[in-house]
């Protein structure tokens, strides 16, 4: 199916039209007509609505200055054209119409006459508009993806660029965009919880009205594949499963559904599997409006294998056999840019069989990820990595608890970054002053300020939480 929109001026009296026409100006940018009016006074051309092909009559037509009169009133009400009748035309008439850029066209038929073939050509052009859109509906309806959907969508409007747009995230594309594109955007959301997720159309102008009638059309269609995405993870999730039934520990807060009830979990009954841990530190609010697009881009990279909303984040199992093997290890590929750019963080298990302790490795691994830097798998883990892991809210309220006066002092980010480079470097006081490029003699300075604001270097117990916790408020700080 080709990209033929709503009738565009150019087709509609360009010479394959057959009309008996003569073009005196072909407006440079072609018009989308939305009506034909028949006027037998230059008048009640101020009456006349825009993309409208306008045919003077003999009177209206009575001479070089009328015509010209119905020209500018013609640009002024953006009417498409004006068709006159078949007589001589002054130059400046038509210079007048190509400074206006408005349509000019001498008809060899009488006014009347013409009126009615070109509303017929009108006519007939419209009824195959909309005889494409429904057989576009018809094999929208028929389709079995979100993905076919949308091919058929970007086919119907001559392979221009079609996306489906949850949370920030294009779950389904097909086409090419144009130069200098129209955007056309369709709320095709699930409910109002899911956030909002939008069927667009890059197009070009030609094809703009096309487009949003396309996309009002298929909206529908497109809408209940993204719920359906959702409801299919939720069936496939089954048998619903406690944290505590999961983990063995007392920990429901972790993988509780924070919409009530339990965490819809399931995993392979036999064999080693690894488990996937979706993380964001967000809201849960934020979490269930770009639900819709981790579930899709989670489906259609792992199809049939079920992902389960928990306590700030998803939870996923993969089989472990050697089939998976490379899955598991492509699975930044496939899931972890673009869950990425949503602020998710993806961490992965070891494979194994003891579901708690998989559980906890892939969950550990996604805290000390980050969306930017890719997937985490449990067992590349480093020291520094588990920087990562308090978060920083955490770390605010126990550096207030544990160090008031360091948190109090005005040059609390100075010292705090001492004791951290100094912690870092192994209590090397010269290798310590020089990552942060400042004297020897500074870095003690700021040392013993420490010491004075509550911090013991001297207690080997201690030093690791301190390292800890001035690590995350440090980079809360600078967030």
């Amino acid at each position: 199916m080709t990209a033929r929109g709503p009738v565009g001026l150019h087709e509609l009296l360009g010479p394959e039209s057959g009309l008996p026409l003569d073009a005196l100006h072909v407006p440079a940018l072609d018009r989308t007509v939305q009506d034909l009016v028949l006027v037998a006074e230059v008048d009640q051309i101020n009456a006349t609505l825009p993309d409208t092909v306008i045919v003077l009559g003999a009177a209206a037509a009575g001479g070089g200055w009328m015509v010209s009169i119905a020209v500018r009133y013609a640009w002024e009400r953006r009417a498409a054209a004006v068709i006159v009748p078949d007589r001589s035309l002054s130059a400046t008439v038509i210079e007048l119409a190509r400074r206006f850029d408005v349509g000019l066209y001498a008809s060899r038929e009488s006014a009347a006459r013409t009126a009615v073939l070109v509303a017929r050509e009108l006519g007939a052009r419209e009824v195959g508009v909309l005889t494409r859109l429904d057989e576009l509906a018809a094999r929208t309806r028929a389709a079995r993806s979100l993905d076919q959907c949308v091919a058929l969508l970007s086919d119907a409007l001559g392979q221009a660029r079609v996306e489906v747009v949850s949370g920030g995230v294009v779950l389904a594309a097909a086409g090419t965009e144009p130069p200098d594109p129209s955007r056309i955007e369709v709320d095709v959301s699930a409910d109002s919880r899911s956030g909002t997720s939008l069927l667009v159309a890059l197009v070009t102008d030609r094809e703009a009205e096309l487009a949003d009638r396309a996309l009002h059309l298929t909206a529908a269609t497109a809408r209940a594949f993204l719920l359906g995405t959702e409801l299919a993870q939720i069936r496939a999730a089954a048998p619903l499963l406690t944290a505590t039934a999961l983990t063995g520990t007392d920990i429901d807060r972790f993988l509780s559904d924070p919409r009530g009830g339990s965490a819809a979990i399931s995993w392979p009954a036999t064999g080693p599997y690894r488990v996937v841990c979706l993380h964001a530190d967000a809201p849960e609010a934020h979490l269930d409006r770009i639900g819709p697009a981790v579930y899709a881009t989670w489906g259609r990279a792992f199809p049939g294998i079920p992902l389960a909303r928990i306590h700030q984040g998803w939870l996923g199992f993969l089989p472990g056999d050697e089939e998976w093997s490379a899955v598991a290890a492509d699975v930044d590929e496939r899931i972890g840019r673009a869950l990425g750019r949503a602020g998710i963080a993806v961490g992965l298990s070891r494979v194994g069989e003891g579901a708690p302790p998989l559980i906890s490795e892939a969950w550990l691994a996604a805290r000390t990820a980050t969306p930017a830097a890719g997937a985490i798998v449990f067992d590349r883990l480093t020291v520094a990595a588990l920087r990562r892991v308090l978060p920083r809210t955490d770390a605010a309220v126990l550096a207030a608890g544990w160090f008031p006066d360091l948190v109090a002092d005005p040059h609390a980010d100075e010292i705090m970054a001492g004791v951290v480079a100094y912690l870092d470097c192994g209590a090397n006081v010269t290798a310590a002053a020089e990552r942060l490029h400042v004297h020897r003699n500074t870095l003690q300075t700021r040392l013993r300020r420490a010491q004075a604001l509550g911090i013991d270097l001297a207690d080997p117990e201690s030093l690791l939480g301190t390292h800890l916790v001035l690590v995350a408020y440090l980079r809360g700080n600078h967030r």
